[in-house]
């Protein structure tokens, strides 16, 4: 699907473009069928719209397809450019015990597992900074790019957008979530990962937490 969206944009899609399945298809280096399947799937994600046009069809990449490959593009400088990290510290809590309710709601989980390559432990870790540096660093954070999750509606609720910064806590990865809607204050950060993190850590309330944030 990435490789898909990625040559459409390459292809000027984002002002439109007429073309077809099968010339999509030898683009892809697929069949045509598979080449028509990945585009049903792009416009079920509502990552691009399609209108006719006089020689087939005219695709046009979506703010959120865009926005998509943004948040793809952010991922891919953290892993090539060679950045120094900048690190804070800070002090292990125990949260309100919302983490795990929010982070395993489906709309969440699949767009953390497309946008920042991994499902989260049920859970989240939250840190009290105490030093004006890191509270600083912290700040900062509102006016710096970030990965971005997009809010939903279920059966249940509406859910708010949320931005995430990547972050490795002990060569473990992860990232600061912060959701346009939370209760906690500017100097407590939270934090998923793909593991369980005090587990994988040895960590317990009390203990001082390094994080490298990657920003």
């Amino acid at each position: 699907m990435h490789a898909a969206l990625l040559e459409l944009a390459k292809l000027n899609a984002s002002k439109g473009v007429v073309i077809s399945t099968l010339q999509l298809g030898e683009i892809l280096g697929c069949s045509q069928q598979t080449a028509s399947r990945k585009l049903v799937e792009l416009e079920e994600k509502g990552f691009i719209k399609k209108e006719r046009a006089i020689k087939g069809q005219k695709i046009i990449l979506t703010k959120k397809g865009l926005d998509f490959l943004r948040e793809y593009y952010i991922q891919l400088k953290c892993i090539f450019e060679e950045r120094e990290a900048v690190n804070i510290k800070g002090e292990l809590i125990s949260g309100m015990g919302e983490g795990q309710y929010y982070i395993t709601r489906p709309g969440y989980t699949q767009q953390f597992e497309e946008r920042l390559g991994f499902r989260p432990y049920p859970g989240t870790l939250n840190l009290l900074l105490e030093r004006k540096h890191d509270i600083v660093v912290r700040e900062m954070l509102d006016n710096c790019p970030y990965i971005k999750i997009d809010g939903f509606t279920d059966e249940e609720r509406t859910f708010g957008a949320v931005k995430c910064y990547l972050i490795s806590i002990n060569g473990v990865r992860g990232a600061i979530i912060s959701p346009l809607r939370t209760h906690h204050p500017k100097n407590v950060i939270e934090i998923i990962s793909p593991v369980y993190l005090r587990e994988k850590l040895s960590i317990k309330d009390g203990d001082e937490v390094s994080v490298d944030l990657f920003i």
